[in-house]
């Protein structure tokens, strides 16, 4: 049994209430209106977010991101279920009173049980005129994005501008939830319990034993990622830093202006050859990794 349950019957009259005031607030601006782009974001932080595009013409380029900084829905019980959901599945219950319960699976699959919802509940807003008093352009358009691209509607950037004008919204059906054939066919990940006896096993060592060989790695990997710290015929975790520069905005409001960037650190991980040719079956088995050079075939991509 999914360890997390969303009632999004309980959320219903937050998102509802969060959507009338975006949209009240925008009313009075007065600038023509390109796009209505819902923003979810589920990883880390569970937040809704609405930005009114109102340049010229729409792309979906990343531009929804700004309002993050603006007025949003914190909906932490999405995140902290989403979060989970791989390892434990997740159960929803339903607008309609229904109910799903995934077991642990892909992120994307989890992500679109909560975007298939947004559309419904934005279709819904629509429907009822939530959005009449907003100054919308004839070919203004709804755009449904998740921040780690996990799920997005329309999934096929092609159909912007053609499938999701606002003024049809109302009369289209829309993405679908799993069904209940696809639910039970879908492929279960590793339990970690089973993954460190696995590894216990092989190794020959006691399951306390392989536990705390793998508590010591991560331990290291923390401490020296900044050298490169290489997981013998796995790959190499690298640190990267950026130094603040200076960018030039290449679209929205600001566009052309050009603005500090600060340094930035972020960590990034170079698969080892080894493991991609035993992964994909261009050879049968993994070498002694002891006989691999440890650092030279992880050099990470150039940035």
């Amino acid at each position: 049994m999914a360890k997390y349950t969303i009632n999004f019957n309980n959320d219903l009259g937050p998102i509802c209430k969060y959507i009338q005031a975006r949209v009240d607030s925008q009313s009075s601006v007065g600038i023509p209106i390109a796009a209505v782009e819902i923003g979810l974001k589920l990883c880390q932080q569970g937040l809704l977010a609405i930005n009114f595009d109102v340049r010229e013409h729409h792309e979906r380029d990343g531009e929804w991101t700004r309002a993050l900084n603006g007025p949003t829905l914190a909906l932490p019980n999405w995140s902290k279920a989403y979060m989970q959901a791989g390892r434990f599945g997740i159960s929803f219950v339903l607008l309609d009173g229904n109910s799903i319960s995934l077991p642990p699976c892909e992120d994307a699959t989890v992500a679109g049980v909560f975007g298939v919802t947004l559309f419904s509940v934005v279709r819904d807003a629509v429907a009822n005129g939530d959005f009449r008093s907003l100054p919308l352009r004839d070919d203004c358009q709804v755009d449904l994005v998740e921040f780690d691209e996990m799920w997005g509607w329309p999934a096929d950037h092609a159909n912007l501008g053609r499938t999701n004008l606002i003024r049809d919204f109302p009369k289209i059906q829309g993405p679908i939830y799993p069904t209940e054939q696809e639910v039970n066919s879908m492929p279960s990940r590793p339990d970690p319990q089973n993954i460190i006896s696995a590894i216990a096993t092989k190794a020959g060592l006691t399951v306390p034993q392989a536990r705390a060989f793998l508590q010591a790695q991560a331990d290291l990997a923390g401490e020296l990622v900044a050298e490169g710290f290489p997981i013998p015929g796995i790959g190499l975790l690298t640190q990267i830093d950026r130094p603040a520069r200076k960018m030039t905005m290449a679209f929205g409001p600001r566009k052309g202006e050009t603005v500090e960037v600060p340094a930035t650190q972020k960590l990034k991980f170079t698969i080892a050859p080894a493991v991609k040719e035993v992964a994909f079956g261009m050879k049968p088995a993994m070498p002694d990794v002891f006989s691999l050079e440890w650092y030279s075939p992880y050099t990470p991509d150039e940035e």
